[in-house]
């Protein structure tokens, strides 16, 4: 819903002030339906296993910084009216691939930049009949994805030296 949208952009805001804080690169997009995905580009030297736990310590400094806003999905159990922060979805193959349709609906899976991410954004305004106009005005936002990658093994373990007394981890 409309509210809840506004929720999740603030925990957008919180998710991407910590990123920066750690200066780390990150990508959003639509799901297509109701939620944002944050994308993080890494390296091919570390395991799954390792980028999970990366992705869970991120989303528990999130909640950290909003508790009353989000939870972290499978771990916490106050979670009526909260935003999900959902690190497992890679896990579940349930990630929507950019530019694809959302299921039953004719939205598209939509690859934002970070300044989009507002009060006012509207999911039905990335559909099959504006996609391709939006391409040739904004671009593609993944288009540098790519380009720098991070080591999932080192940033965790600097997230952790740095950060661990706040998670107890």
């Amino acid at each position: 819903s409309e509210s809840d949208l506004t929720k999740t952009i603030k925990a957008m805001d919180a998710a991407r002030e910590i990123l920066t804080g750690v200066k780390l690169p990150s990508f959003v997009k639509t799901d297509g339906v109701s939620g944002l995905q944050v994308y993080i580009p890494l390296d091919a030297k570390s395991t799954f296993e390792t980028s999970k736990n990366l992705g869970e310590y991120i989303c528990k400094l999130i909640r950290l910084k909003i508790p009353d806003l989000v939870f972290v999905k499978g771990s916490d159990g106050n979670t009526y009216g909260k935003v999900s922060l959902d690190y497992l979805l890679n896990d579940e193959q349930s990630a929507i691939a950019p530019y694809s349709f959302a299921s039953g609906q004719a939205t598209v899976a939509t690859p934002l930049l970070w300044e989009e991410v507002t009060q006012g954004l509207k999911f039905e305004d990335f559909n099959h009949e504006t996609i391709f106009k939006r391409l040739k005005q904004v671009g593609d936002p993944f288009e540098g994805l790519l380009r720098k990658k991070v080591n999932a093994d080192d940033l965790l373990s600097r997230m952790e030296s740095n950060y661990s007394f706040l998670i107890g981890g």
